[in-house]
């Protein structure tokens, strides 16, 4: 396991989506650029700019039950640890994380511990169109052998 520290941020703002609800664990960005450096190495893809960059997402869209407590914790260091063992899941690259103190806010919202899909750092989202032309691409060098 690695270790890290980031800012708590509640509602951060996003250019293409705006929805209430949300906290956000602000990581460093050398995390996913070391990730998709790796990633780029062995595969052939390209990654999508994620909404917030680096982060963990503590709370997804999901009013608390206690909404006094919101913004609490406003701008909180929080350290978290983080495996690398990275997965996709479906059009992302992800690396799960810990962290016992956003546990602890999560719950002190009313809310489980984790949320649904867990802790986790998005590596990356895959870039369809560029997979969809590669694949493609493919397919024609196949047909000519």
């Amino acid at each position: 396991m690695f270790s890290g520290e980031g800012k708590l941020i509640y509602d951060p703002y996003a250019r293409i989506k705006q929805d209430p609800w949300w906290a956000i664990l602000k990581t460093d960005e050398s995390i996913v650029d070391y990730y998709q450096h790796l990633i780029r190495q062995h595969y052939d893809v390209k990654f999508e700019k994620t909404v917030w960059g680096s982060h963990i997402s503590v709370v997804r869209g999901q009013k608390p039950r206690d909404c006094l407590l919101w913004n609490k914790y406003k701008g909180e260091k929080i350290p978290f640890t983080y495996s690398n063992m990275v997965y996709r899941k479906h059009w992302f690259f992800c690396v799960d994380a810990q962290s016992e103190r956003l546990e602890e806010i999560r719950r002190e919202l009313g809310m489980t511990p984790t949320p649904k899909y867990g802790f986790h750092l998005t590596i990356g989202r895959l870039n369809k169109e560029y997979l969809q032309r590669a694949n493609e691409q493919r397919k024609l060098i196949d047909k000519s052998i």
